[in-house]
């Protein structure tokens, strides 16, 4: 049977009509595919990254508010502060003087500072156990604080999954049938 006929009535070679009717509508949110990039996404500074996708029953949008209610909320933000246009995420807060509010903004680091620490334990954003014995944060711990650091200021009925993709490599990867580059000449 083809799509049209399945889902605009019924077949015409058999004569009938069939009456499909339309799915009450759910109260349950549509999922949303989205990412985290974690890193340098732009290439203008050390030009590595890591991408983290996900599906919410939010989106994009609405979750971008909550980082950003977050901020405000905490006083502690998960971006590089270098640029001016996110200064007012933190209202009164001169991070020349308070550098420790600012979490992983910088090249090369991927600890907390205690007293942002501090801050993150008592609201629940991390855990005492989850603290690494290093004191250094990996990308994958990174990732799942952000995005409990976010839940702070999304709805109660917020959800979201982390969605890994492993994928077999067409052309690298030495995979003895076709172990060539392609689009080298794309990149300067």
């Amino acid at each position: 049977m083809k799509w049209a006929d399945k889902y605009a009535g019924g077949s015409s070679i058999e004569g009938k009509t069939e009456v499909i009717k339309k799915p009450e509508k759910s109260k349950a949110r549509r999922q949303q595919f989205m990412k985290l990039t974690l890193g340098d996404w732009s290439g203008d500074g050390h030009a590595r990254d890591e991408d983290f996708f996900l599906l919410s029953n939010y989106d994009v949008h609405r979750i971008r508010s909550a980082y950003k209610e977050s901020c405000k909320r905490t006083g502690i933000i998960f971006h590089s502060a270098a640029g001016a246009r996110y200064y007012s995420l933190l209202p009164g807060i001169d991070l020349a003087e308070e550098p420790w509010r600012e979490v992983w903004g910088e090249y090369n680091e991927n600890w907390i500072c205690p007293e942002a620490e501090r801050i993150l334990l008592n609201d629940g954003i991390i855990r005492q156990e989850e603290i690494p014995e290093t004191g250094l944060y990996s990308t994958e711990q990174a990732f799942e604080i952000i995005m409990r650091f976010i839940a702070l200021s999304m709805p109660e009925d917020f959800t979201f999954e982390q969605i890994v993709f492993e994928a077999e490599s067409i052309n690298a990867e030495n995979n003895g049938e076709l172990n060539v580059t392609m689009g080298y000449g794309l990149f300067e």
